[in-house]
C-alpha cells in the first residue's frame, strides 16, 4: 500500500544536511549493535501548517527531525518550534521502514 508519509519523511531524509546525516547514522549504528538490525523501525509523522516533525524509533535509540514545508520544498531546521507556535493538522504513528530505506 502507498503511503504518502513515508515518500515525504524519505524525501526529507535524503535532504538533510551532513551533521544530521552523521547523527541518524550514530542512531542507526547503535541500533544495529542492540537488535543486528540497521533500522529504525518505527516513525512518528505529525503534519504541521507550517511543516513535517518526523520521529523515527529504535530499540534503545532514537531521531527526530523537523523541516520546514515551503510549497513543496524542505527546509531542515536546527531544532523543532515550540509547540505552542505550530498548527497541528494530524499525526501518523503506523509508518515503518524497512532497512534498504536507510541505505
Amino acid at each position: 500500500m502507498y503511503n504518502v508519509n513515508k515518500e515525504i519523511a524519505l524525501e526529507i531524509l535524503k535532504k538533510l544536511p551532513e551533521n544530521k546525516k552523521a547523527v541518524l547514522k550514530k542512531a542507526l549504528y547503535r541500533n544495529l549493535l542492540l537488535t543486528s538490525s540497521y533500522n529504525l523501525e518505527f516513525c512518528d509523522v505529525t503534519v504541521y501548517k507550517e511543516g513535517w516533525y518526523l520521529q523515527f524509533l529504535g530499540a534503545r535509540c532514537n531521531f527526530s527531525v523537523f523541516a520546514f514545508d515551503n510549497d513543496g520544498e524542505y527546509i531542515i531546521a536546527d531544532r523543532k518550534p515550540n509547540e505552542n507556535k505550530l498548527h497541528k493538522l494530524y499525526s501518523d504513528y503506523d509508518v515503518r521502514f524497512a532497512e534498504s530505506d536507510f541505505r
